[in-house]
């Protein structure tokens, strides 16, 4: 038992001064890309697009996929919260490092009681884990506006 809290407490300071190195060197960013999602993509810089349109206008989303994996991954394709959004740019195969963008079409539905249309969509990627999801917000300008 004395070995193993002195090993503890010897290590504690390690691993405390190891944080706080990463942390200086690449900030948040640097220990979000170290845990790196399980499903082996990345959306950057966001999964949320947010803009100001109208009720019926039409807004092209960009969205930019990264691979952190050290093998490709197949994104196969998408499922939208509704049929105002259509990605185009899928199926698409990321080799390791590898970006690229895809695009959602939305068509700007009625704003909710906030004045804001909101949808998400999933996509399909051929990796365990939680598939990554992208989110659209519209702020609608509030009528005579």
């Amino acid at each position: 038992m004395w070995q193993r809290d002195r090993r503890s407490k010897l290590l504690r300071p390690i691993l405390r001064g190891a944080a706080v190195a990463l942390l200086a060197l690449g900030g948040w960013q640097a220990v979000a890309w170290l845990s790196g999602p399980r499903n082996g993509v990345r959306v950057e810089p966001s999964s949320t697009f947010a803009c100001l349109a109208r009720e019926g206008d039409v807004v092209i989303a960009r969205f930019t996929l990264r691979n952190v994996t050290r093998s490709p991954v197949r994104v196969m394709g998408a499922e939208a919260s509704c049929g105002c959004m259509i990605a185009r740019g899928l199926p698409v195969t990321l080799d390791p490092g590898e970006a690229r963008e895809i695009t959602l079409r939305v068509v700007v539905g009625p704003p909710g009681a906030n004045g804001t249309f909101s949808k998400s969509t999933r996509l399909f990627v051929d990796r365990d884990g939680p598939s990554p999801s992208l989110a659209f917000e519209a702020k609608t300008p509030t009528k005579g506006a």
